[in-house]
């Protein structure tokens, strides 16, 4: 093989092609049979799964149907911990149809509910999806494991660890995906298998999860005894989409270690399996994809066999026009391929014709399907020395990469274009050499001084080449750093925004809250002394300062990091009370708006500030509200001259 890359692009392909599986319908059939029940706690459970099991991009007329029989269920039995469910249910369709506003408003009602009866289990589930929308939809990472995190304390203050496996499973999806942090994802992933102890399809797919990570932090040894211990599991639950993936991933593990056979063995049982479940489309693709990795592995006829087969079912798949033009393009390309590899030039000439035939260009492709089509077409026609051809599909995929001017790309496009151009040369200079020979004329000064000006014209429009591309680069590097600062500053004006969006909404709903117990006084001075009591108590409950204060903190400490732990260290005499009167005025907030908030006088906060200018070694008249605004910057605090600055 000249290449010898096109192996490991080939077997980077195998695990990344699509599979589809159909959904198991024998829960659904199971949920709808359960409707027909003359219980209605059975027929409400029925109603909820069958709610839950929809993933689609529009409420199609069945969901829409359940929907508005639990809604009438529910107004029937006036079961407010019903109706959190259905608020949450709600929120989660919401979300998955990407309509943030109402989801936020069906999860606030579902939380309103599950204070009303005080559950905290109700409140901990809708915590819950309320995370799962950040994390799957809106792509929120720091608000999904918030709400992770609330919904765990939740859980763990109830002592029931029967939800946790699926907070922990969540939470290490966050963060391996998102933030990187694969020694955190592992001990979360363990952690949810650590507390799901009964259903063993959950323990198999939670245990994939677990080598997965181990394989991504080059832990191969590792990975593969998970995965082993998966496949036993899934092997007793006959679940064949996870064996044929789980099969998959073994393949690469044992790419890893350089074993050929068992990666063939692995990719063979990871097609069997594949078989089992698949429809005419399924069966294609897992053909395809075992297809892949004899090619790589050399195992040219058996691969031809597969992709013939594929070749005479293609046209019996429904497929829209661009899965068409991915699959027929890829299809006959790695047939081209076999058919060079096995001394068929002919065969091998006409499947490039019909893959070219396939305009992927002017098709609506995704980009890892663009990327894909590119690359392996650059590899396919360099290595059966199309160079011409290879060139165009390596510019195109340097285009797609937004890579175009890094050193090993221009070295890769200087190597192929000089292949072309020195067949080309060579087949002029046979020519010349011909025709020399036919006419006997010798090589004279003025030929090598010509052919010397030559070099030297192409050098220099090489060197003006490479410096105008070399300029072109920088400009753009540049424009990428600026839209970086941009998308930077952006995020940081909305945390603002948030942030005084919700300082005023704390000041209002104080100021609010406290009319109303004014108004309650007033209005209830005559009622029993005891139901007035409860009715203040319950507003001061609501006003709770505490409750708010971690609100405010979390959009607080995402506009001013640091700020407390600075303060702290500099000042560690300085209360925790101290720290918030510090914040508040780091806000610009006024004596009456504090006081307002900590339900406090005045004259409270007026003395709480002499005394943080104590600790901090101020003078009275010093400007507490400058000294800060110096402070978070790392400024020196340059104090007023006048007496009427004293804050």
């Amino acid at each position: 093989m000249k290449n010898p890359s096109i192996n490991l692009l080939l077997l980077s392909l195998i695990f990344s092609f699509g599979n589809l599986y159909s959904q198991e319908k024998n829960k659904i059939d199971e949920y709808k049979t359960q409707l027909l029940s003359s219980n209605d706690s059975v027929r409400y459970h029925a109603l909820v799964n069958l709610i839950q099991n929809f993933n689609g991009k529009n409420v199609d007329d069945t969901t829409a149907m359940y929907l508005s029989e639990l809604k009438r269920h529910i107004e029937k039995t006036s079961n407010d911990e019903y109706r959190a469910t259905m608020h949450k249910l709600y929120g989660s369709l919401y979300a998955r149809l990407k309509e943030f506003d109402s989801a936020n408003y069906h999860f606030r009602k579902s939380i309103d509910y599950g204070l009303i009866t005080n559950n905290d289990i109700s409140l901990a589930n809708t915590y819950s999806s309320m995370g799962n929308m950040f994390l799957h939809y809106a792509r929120n990472k720091d608000s999904a494991l918030h709400y992770y995190q609330k919904a765990e304390l939740l859980y763990l203050g109830k002592n029931d660890s029967s939800l946790l496996d699926g907070i922990y499973n969540n939470l290490g999806t966050l963060y391996c995906d998102y933030f990187g942090d694969y020694p955190k994802a592992l001990e979360y992933y363990r952690l949810a298998l650590k507390y799901h102890k009964e259903d063993i399809e959950t323990r198999s797919i939670l245990i994939t999860n677990i080598a997965s990570v181990l394989l991504d932090v080059g832990q191969p040894e590792e990975a593969e005894k998970e995965l082993i211990k998966a496949i036993e599991l899934q092997k007793q639950t006959e679940s064949w989409r996870m064996l044929a993936k789980n099969y998959k991933r073994l393949a690469r593990i044992y790419q890893i270690f350089g074993d050929t056979k068992k990666v063939i063995e692995s990719s063979e049982l990871s097609f069997s399996y594949s078989t089992k479940i698949g429809s005419i489309e399924q069966n294609f693709q897992a053909r395809q994809s075992l297809a892949l990795a004899y090619v790589a592995y050399g195992y040219l006829d058996k691969a031809i066999l597969l992709l013939e087969e594929n070749l005479q079912s293609f046209d019996q798949i429904s497929f829209n026009e661009a899965r068409k033009i991915y699959l027929g393009r890829y299809l006959h390309l790695l047939l081209a391929l076999c058919y060079h590899k096995t001394n068929k030039p002919a065969t091998a000439a006409d499947q490039v014709k019909v893959a070219d035939s396939y305009d992927i260009f002017n098709a609506t492709l995704t980009s890892i399907e663009s990327n894909n089509l590119i690359t392996i077409s650059y590899e396919v026609f360099e290595e059966m020395g199309l160079y011409e051809k290879a060139v165009f599909y390596y510019k195109k995929k340097l285009e797609l990469q937004d890579s175009l001017f890094s050193k090993q790309n221009r070295r890769m496009i200087s190597e192929l274009e000089t292949k072309y151009k020195t067949e080309k040369k060579e087949q002029e200079i046979l020519n010349l050499q011909q025709a020399a020979e036919i006419q006997a004329l010798a090589i004279t000064r003025k030929n090598y001084q010509i052919i010397l000006a030559f070099l030297v014209i192409l050098l220099s429009i090489g060197a003006v080449y490479y410096y105008k591309k070399r300029l072109k680069f920088q400009k753009e590097k540049l424009r990428l750093v600026e839209d970086k600062k941009e998308i930077l500053e952006k995020e940081l004006n909305e945390k603002a925004r948030l942030l005084t969006t919700s300082s005023v909404q704390w000041i209002n709903m104080t100021e609010n809250l406290d009319n109303l117990k004014r108004d309650l006084k007033d209005e209830l001075a005559e009622i029993d002394q005891k139901k007035k009591k409860s009715l203040l108590r319950h507003v001061d409950k609501v006003k709770g300062f505490e409750s708010h204060w971690q609100s405010f903190k979390v959009h607080f400490e995402s506009v001013h990091p640091d700020f407390f732990e600075k303060l702290e260290n500099e000042f560690p005499d300085l209360t925790m009370k101290d720290l918030k009167i510090c914040a508040f005025l780091r806000m610009k907030m006024h004596n009456a708006e504090m006081a307002q908030i900590m339900d406090v006088a005045k004259s409270s906060i007026q003395q709480t500030k002499r005394r943080i200018k104590k600790k901090m070694n101020l003078g009275p008249y010093a400007d507490l509200h400058v000294f800060l605004d110096a402070f978070s910057k790392g400024e020196a605090y340059k104090p007023a001259l006048s007496v009427n600055t004293i804050s």
